[in-house]
């Protein structure tokens, strides 16, 4: 009876168990060495992708930017070509 009820209490602060199996200990560091890096490049990836999308909005923006200017109502072909003459 005595070792039923040692199995199934948590065990004492400062006993120096951690209260699992002898073949589970250091599983749990273990885990957080295999699974960290994973949540890292997951995190970062997501961070790339988001500044990617971004960038390639704002290039998106400028080009109508610029084709908007381009089109001035009743404009002559090539009218935004000639460099600026100064008088």
């Amino acid at each position: 009876m005595t070792g039923l009820l040692r199995r199934c209490r948590p065990p004492r602060a400062g006993s120096g168990q951690s209260g699992l199996p002898p073949g589970d200990r250091g599983a749990v560091a273990l885990e957080l060495a295999i699974l960290f890096p994973l949540v890292l490049v997951l995190t970062f990836g997501g961070v790339q992708v988001a500044f990617w999308f971004q960038a390639r909005a704002m290039c998106q923006a400028a080009a109508q930017a610029g084709v908007r200017a381009s089109r001035v109502l009743g404009a002559p072909v090539g009218a935004g070509e000639a460099p600026p003459t100064l008088t």
